[in-house]
């Protein structure tokens, strides 16, 4: 069976406070594999695919947590 594939992107306001983002992004992470329970597409990713070029910047709270993980320099 052939599809379409897409990232998910969740897009905060840069006036987010980077504890904010971060604690988000560090939350969806941490419970990847919960989120497959709740929509099924999320089991053809990975949480190290979260720190992925989506062309555009990301918020400084997540890129502090993709940048902790590894998963961006």
């Amino acid at each position: 069976m052939k599809g379409v594939a897409s990232n998910c992107i969740l897009i905060g306001r840069e006036d987010m406070p980077a504890e904010v983002a971060y604690g988000i992004v560090k939350k969806i992470a941490e419970n990847f594999d919960r989120y497959i329970l709740v929509a099924k597409a999320m089991a053809m990713g990975k949480a190290i695919e979260m720190g992925k070029d989506v062309g555009f910047a990301y918020h400084p709270g997540a890129v502090k947590y993709y940048q902790e993980r590894g998963w961006i320099k």
